[in-house]
């Protein structure tokens, strides 16, 4: 966890020399997504997917402007263990979690309007995320893997609204055939809520 936080702040400040930046904590709630696996992920020999209950996630992210069109950032999210539904499994053997680290662009093509001081925005991102858990009935084993998504977003005074759509990758090993290796991806919808401090 260290490492992660570690690679986190370096991601975040490494390019920030010279730029005005902002600093935005976030909360977000995720829908009801997919889990989808490839292999017999430990549950059954026919496994595809798995719905997921809606969950929630904590994050922040440093932004910086390139014009008044655009922008770049980077930053983190921790997804809060949620439940994979109908596993017949118990809540702590069949949640799981991501982390992702990643870079953003993000487009505002309206730039700010005017007196109403909102800002429209398109935003994609890339990273990569750590797979912290997928409960014990489920994998022997986990590891992460790359993380994408896109979507819509606006600041209004100095608060941040966005509806992202995500895809998380992992691979785990099978917690009854350690020789068995599962690639996993969370598809998921996050509405999130942040606060922007200007530094």
């Amino acid at each position: 966890m260290k490492k992660l936080l570690l690679s986190v702040l370096f991601l975040m400040f490494a390019v920030s020399y010279g730029w005005s930046l902002s600093i935005i904590p976030k909360i977000g709630f995720d829908i009801p997504g997919t889990v989808i696996g490839n292999k017999d992920f430990g549950l059954d020999n026919n496994f595809k997917s798995y719905g997921t209950y809606a969950g929630w996630n904590i994050g922040a992210e440093v932004r910086g402007d390139i014009s008044k069109y655009f922008m770049w950032g980077a930053g983190f999210q921790y997804d809060i263990p949620r439940h994979m539904t109908d596993t017949g499994l118990s809540w702590n053997d069949s949640n799981i979690s991501f982390s992702p680290i990643y870079a953003t662009i993000i487009c505002a093509p309206f730039g700010q309007w005017g007196s109403i001081k909102i800002k429209p925005y398109l935003k994609a991102f890339l990273g990569y995320n750590v797979l912290n858990s997928v409960g014990s009935g489920v994998a022997g084993s986990v590891s992460g893997g790359i993380n994408y998504g896109a979507g819509l977003g606006f600041e209004y005074l100095s608060f941040v609204f966005e509806m992202l759509a995500s895809s998380s990758h992992g691979t785990l090993k099978d917690v009854n055939a350690a020789d068995t290796v599962n690639d996993v991806e969370y598809k998921k919808i996050t509405l999130s809520l942040g606060y922007k401090f200007n530094v």
